[in-house]
């Protein structure tokens, strides 16, 4: 799925294009692949119920498992369903959308900015789902289906939580958004986010790694989805910044 075919489905919202990324739908059919244990403890560990994510002992008692026992199945199921004959007949309209949102945002993306963003592209679709349960699906697919293609970063020194582009180097923006702290320091306001993009611009570290910062290219028009209550900022902006924009957010 290229840009312009992506575009054209956030524009028209054809009920059959926007099938193919329906992340529940998608799972369900992965999990029919699975015994009941096995889809209950995924169900459970990431959240997939529409409840909290369990811990391991958590599902343990359930189960009447040890903690190592519930990991070894968690681990196990995963890796059946990266092996299903059909997975990228189910899955390839899903990740293609992904991949050509994180490129377009530099490669880089907070992980609940890509989950606010692939929520709003999908909303028709969830019928009587939460949002955080459609989330908690699309999140389950792009950290352990899709971890082949793009890693998941918890624990950074600079960041909330994100998805990259595998092996894509982070470098630049921490430089960045170092710079950046240091600088809305020295302000001792509050700025406005339009006062905040134009301020990353005219740091040296985003001048010195424009390469890096733009080596995907962004020319995607996602400013109907960025137009949904859940994004703070004018879709127009957001949509004509969707790199800086998105450092911020991280």
């Amino acid at each position: 799925m290229d840009n312009l075919l992506l575009e054209k489905i956030i524009k028209e919202k054809k009920t059959e294009e926007l099938a193919r990324l329906n992340a529940i739908t998608i799972v369900d059919k992965l999990f029919a692949e699975l015994m009941d244990r096995e889809k209950d403890v995924l169900s459970r560990r990431f959240g997939l119920y529409g409840n909290d994510k369990h811990t391991l002992e958590e599902i343990g008692t359930i189960h009447k498992l040890t903690r190592e026992r519930v990991r070894q199945i968690e681990a196990a199921s995963i890796k059946k369903l990266k092996k299903i004959e059909k997975l990228e007949e189910y899955i390839s309209g899903l990740k293609n959308s992904i991949d050509s949102i994180v490129k377009e945002h530099g490669g880089f993306v907070r992980k609940e900015y890509l989950l606010d963003i692939m929520t709003v592209l999908s909303h028709d679709l969830n019928g009587d789902h939460t949002d955080s349960t459609y989330k908690n699906h699309v999140d389950f697919i792009v950290s352990k289906i899709l971890d082949d293609q793009f890693d998941r970063i918890d624990n950074s020194e600079y960041f909330n939580s994100y998805f990259k582009v595998k092996d894509h180097e982070t470098a630049h923006f921490e430089n960045i958004a170092k710079e950046l702290v240091n600088k809305v320091d020295d302000f001792k306001k509050t700025l406005t986010t339009e006062e905040l993009l134009d301020l990353v611009k005219r740091l040296e570290s985003y001048d010195k790694n424009q390469g890096e910062i733009n080596k995907y290219g962004s020319n995607l028009d996602l400013t109907d989805i960025f137009k949904s209550e859940v994004f703070p900022d004018k879709g127009e902006l957001i949509n004509e910044n969707k790199i800086t924009y998105s450092l911020l957010q991280a």
